[in-house]
């Protein structure tokens, strides 16, 4: 098994996938409830009054060639709410497991936690000549417990870098 799946929660992985109806711009869809008639002036290829396509092939095959992986490892979100909100559901049972942040930092990461009933390990980040900075081995410890580690580069809201060799490490 992946290592990675290895991880997820087990109820999620016995979980049927939801199966959408079949997507094809050509087709009338009007058991997916969809609008059958474009609005005036919406000239775009599948028309604004159809859902779109949930995994867009074309944008998961490029995406797994820039970061060189396979096309089966992506994920297409839309935004990083519905990602993060995605792993911590699949990852973490209330009440059981952790997620590790690293403050200041983006706050829907403890958001999604704690709606999904999941503990929060903070590790701050260190201000060092006005740069906040990965304490490496104490996000590590604190990760070892975790099944999730948020990791923000650049960082929401100080904007900065992590140090990629500390993130890698950890």
């Amino acid at each position: 098994m992946n290592p990675v799946l290895a991880l997820a929660r087990p109820d999620i992985l016995e979980l049927q996938p939801y199966q959408h109806a079949k997507w094809d711009p050509a087709l009338e869809r009007m058991h997916a409830n969809e609008m059958p008639w474009r609005a005036q002036g919406d000239n775009t290829q599948a028309g604004l009054n159809r859902y779109p396509e949930p995994q867009p092939r074309a944008l998961v095959e490029r995406m797994a060639r820039l970061y060189d992986v396979p096309a089966a490892n992506v994920l297409v979100g839309r935004g990083s709410d519905e990602a993060i909100d995605l792993l911590v559901r699949a990852f973490c049972r209330a009440g059981q497991d952790s997620v590790v942040i690293t403050p200041p930092t983006f706050g829907f990461y403890k958001v999604a936690a704690r709606i999904q009933g999941a503990a929060v390990v903070e590790v701050p980040l260190r201000l060092q000549d006005g740069i906040y900075t990965l304490e490496t081995e104490a996000v590590i410890a604190a990760g070892r417990g975790a099944k999730l580690v948020f990791l923000c580069s650049p960082n929401n809201p100080t904007g900065n870098l992590l140090d990629a060799a500390s993130m890698l490490r950890v």
